[in-house]
């Protein structure tokens, strides 16, 4: 069972930013079933290593497209992205230590915070496009 659904709800409307937003889905699922398949650490770092760098991807090519348009909250909206990534980094520091294995906490963070991010902050974007094009 996926750990995340892929529905309208999370469209923005964006084609391009829509189709990275469900791969990034699609990653976390992918990450979530080797978690629940025990696969071992080492598949399940490289699996989180490919999410991040796919998410750093896709949040500059949100931020370059956010700028382009004179998005007016593009400094909060970065700056969630920034605390992300800062997060992510810490995650994978820890893991690349072995301090921390990837776990349900782990997940919960990833699921909440993009599912959160997704049908909120980017919703407000998708918001403030429709507006400039009505």
């Amino acid at each position: 069972m996926p750990l995340i659904r892929w529905s309208d709800q999370y469209s923005v409307g964006v084609p391009g930013l829509d189709a990275q937003h469900r791969q990034l889905i699609d990653a976390l699922n992918e990450l979530h079933e080797a978690m629940s398949a025990a696969r071992g650490q080492q598949v399940l770092g490289s699996l989180l290593e490919r999410l991040g760098q796919y998410a750093r991807t896709h949040l500059e090519t949100e931020e370059n497209f956010l700028k382009t348009h004179g998005y007016p909250a593009f400094a909060q909206h970065k700056a969630q992205h920034d605390a992300y990534g800062a997060r992510v980094r810490e995650m994978q520091q820890q893991l690349r230590q072995g301090r921390v294995a990837i776990s349900v906490s782990l997940m919960a963070f990833l699921k909440e915070w993009w599912t959160t991010h997704i049908l909120n902050a980017d919703r407000q974007y998708a918001e403030f496009l429709k507006s400039r094009t009505a």
